[in-house]
């Protein structure tokens, strides 16, 4: 493996196994509610969690073909969630 493809699979990593769970978390328990150990836990179930399902809910219910999962279904999904999730956060921790 070289190390560019070692890069790859670390950030490729990073944006799909934990970003969109973190995104959903800041979303959830907008402020320290949490700790971070529980926060980077719930990060990575979330993620893992939600955006298959979502990739599984746009095929099924909206007619998208998703099938077979390629990345940029996969990339639009996890941007979505995250985006979503960070508005969220953020109209909460603006009142």
């Amino acid at each position: 493996m070289t190390i560019l493809e070692l890069i790859q699979v670390i950030l490729g990593s990073v944006l799909f196994l934990f970003i969109p769970g973190f995104a959903i978390t800041l979303a959830i328990f907008p402020r320290k509610e949490i700790d971070a150990i529980e926060r980077i836990t719930l990060s990575f179930a979330f993620s893992i969690s939600v955006v298959p399902l979502l990739v599984l809910i746009l095929n099924q219910w909206l007619g998208v073909e998703t099938f077979p999962i390629d990345l940029l279904h996969s990339l639009i999904t996890s941007l979505s969630v995250i985006i979503l999730s960070l508005l969220i956060w953020f109209v909460r921790t603006r009142r």
